[in-house]
């Protein structure tokens, strides 16, 4: 017979010549089930405050191309991402951001996370669901400046870039001891 629509869609988008597995998550249906099974108004509410009621599916595809392992995965969001799915929003990386990285590193992750941006996320969220949580971490951070004299946005968060990148070095023993973190300083 033929394919369901969601797996013509996958396979288009996340083209792989010798596919060796295939993860189709409907998120969205997985989330109206879990309201209507919660039978609590809130969790909806809960669910779009986070965001989470945006995300539609999650899809990966993984398998081989002519030189080694391939796998690709795609998370489809309706609309801008709010809550704790914001950061979706990033600039994409460039191959500038990630010269840094040796060919030759066995392993490599490169993302853009903006860390005063995530803290806003967090205290928006915190706020929204308990509002107390948000001003004790308002507060904690004060109190942190305070007594320390350095205030963890401006002083450390803010001086940070948004690129990202978690490598390990080639080598023998890269992967026990060759770990490199590399992040911009403003």
């Amino acid at each position: 017979g033929q394919p369901p629509a969601w797996l013509k869609d996958v396979r288009t988008k996340l083209a792989v010549p010798r596919v060796s597995s295939t993860v189709y998550v409907d998120v969205e249906q997985i989330v109206q089930i879990a309201v209507q099974q919660s039978g609590e108004p809130e969790v909806g509410q809960v669910l779009s405050v986070r965001g989470l009621d945006k995300i539609q599916s999650y899809a990966m595809v993984s398998g081989m191309n002519d030189t080694g392992c391939l796998s690709r995965s795609l998370l489809t969001v309706d609309g801008a991402g709010t809550g704790v799915l914001s950061w979706i929003d990033a600039k994409p990386l460039t191959a500038a951001d990630v010269a840094v990285i040796d060919h030759d590193a066995p392993v490599a992750v490169a993302f853009r996370l903006d860390l005063p941006k995530l803290l806003d996320v967090w205290l928006d969220l915190a706020g929204q669901i308990e509002p107390r949580a948000a001003d004790e971490t308002r507060e904690g951070l004060a109190q942190f400046k305070q007594q320390l004299g350095i205030d963890i946005r401006e002083d450390i968060l803010n001086s940070l870039g948004d690129a990202w990148r978690i490598f390990a070095q080639p080598g023998p023993n890269s992967l026990i001891g060759g770990w490199t973190i590399a992040i911009d300083v403003k």
